[in-house]
């Protein structure tokens, strides 16, 4: 890469790529992944919303490349929470909305690993929120499994207003997990809280693939205490059972 170009890039300076579009109107054409980003990713990462717009509008391409480590432009200012660029960018692309990174993860993914419920808010779509990763996790499942509850609170409210919450809330990931599954094998009260209130909808006594269900999972993280646990008197009051029960009433 022209290192005027990444210097560019790095300070956000608009009026320098500007420039050396006019001295080679193919510049960002012929850029490839060699060095770690493109032009296009250093500015995304860094938050340079200006510099983005106009590399994406002299070539939109550049928004689909991966650098070496997995990432698209896209996924960085999504983990960074650049809401502004994510806005832009999908302005340009929508598409960019369901990009996958290296590990099959979209920007929706990306953000709630991170906690940045603004980006969520812009990425957010009834086809973003039900894409899956290779592991069967959506959205819902990647907040829950990084302990971001203020994610999963954002992701609640904008499914809800898109009438899909029920659906996204109980889904399964490849082991049969649903959300509650996932929080009570992290000991995550505060989301196990969250996802038995009346909102939710939560089916608190769905089984996984090893038949357990979200009790089963509480029981058997508090083995060896006397003590009964939080999340195991949360999960009762809201009528969960552990699976040899649930059999008993079948």
């Amino acid at each position: 890469m022209d290192p005027r170009l990444f210097n560019a890039a790095f300070t956000g300076d608009v009026n320098v790529l500007l420039g050396l579009i006019q001295e080679d109107p193919l510049i960002l054409h012929t850029v490839t992944v060699t060095t770690s980003n493109t032009p296009l990713h250093v500015a995304a990462l860094l938050g340079h919303a200006e510099f983005a717009m106009v590399a994406m509008q002299n070539y939109p391409g550049l928004a689909d490349e991966l650098n070496q480590q997995g990432f698209s432009p896209i996924h960085l200012a999504s983990a960074k929470g650049h809401w502004e660029i994510v806005r832009r960018m999908l302005v340009c692309r929508p598409d960019l909305a369901l990009i996958k990174d290296e590990d099959g993860k979209n920007p929706l993914h990306t953000a709630a690993s991170k906690g940045r419920s603004q980006v969520l808010r812009e990425v957010f779509s009834i086809e973003s929120a039900q894409d899956l990763t290779p592991k069967g996790e959506n959205a819902f499942h990647v907040a829950v499994k990084h302990n971001q509850y203020k994610a999963l609170e954002t992701l609640i409210q904008l499914s809800s207003e898109n009438q899909v919450l029920n659906e996204l809330v109980n889904a399964k990931d490849e082991d049969g997990n649903t959300l509650l599954h996932l929080a009570c094998a992290a000991k995550n009260s505060k989301i196990v809280k969250l996802l038995v209130s009346v909102q939710t909808n939560v089916e608190v006594n769905a089984v996984n693939s090893e038949g357990l269900t979200a009790l089963d999972i509480a029981v058997r993280s508090m083995e060896g205490s006397n003590e009964p646990g939080e999340i195991q008197e949360v999960l009762r009051s809201d009528g969960a059972q552990v699976s040899g029960s649930l059999i008993k009433l079948l």
